[in-house]
């Protein structure tokens, strides 16, 4: 379920939604103004679980980038978890680093870094 509204009215329900849906769902904001409502143990850090389970990767060895709440985990479980440059302020603390912004093309940037000079930086 996703609740879109003005970032100010997403603030004033979220303590009633975490009430209504505590035990039974897990809130988070990818956007500024959106706030979704996922089933419990729903997250893109534990699809990446069981992605890397069926691989045989181990997290270590991952690459993870996000700029929304709902990245949190998923930064904190990667090898490197980078923030995009237009991260929300709590992806940004549990990051290892931060890149440029969407617009400025920090995927890339972090890619490059990251990933195609080993020699920089080893996963």
């Amino acid at each position: 379920m996703i609740f879109m509204a003005a970032v100010e009215k997403i603030d004033e329900i979220r303590p009633l939604a975490e009430t209504v849906f505590e035990g039974r769902g897990s809130l988070v904001t990818a956007l500024p103004g959106m706030l979704e409502v996922l089933p419990l143990g729903a997250s893109k850090a534990t699809a990446l679980t069981e992605l890397l389970r069926h691989l045989k990767v181990p997290p270590e060895r991952v690459l993870a980038l996000g700029d929304g709440e709902n990245d949190i985990e998923m930064l904190q479980m990667a090898g490197v978890g980078v923030a995009m440059g237009n991260a929300v302020q709590a992806t940004r603390n549990v990051a290892a680093v931060t890149t440029a912004s969407n617009n400025e093309d920090g995927w890339a940037q972090a890619i490059e870094k990251y990933v195609l000079q080993p020699k920089r930086r080893t996963l």
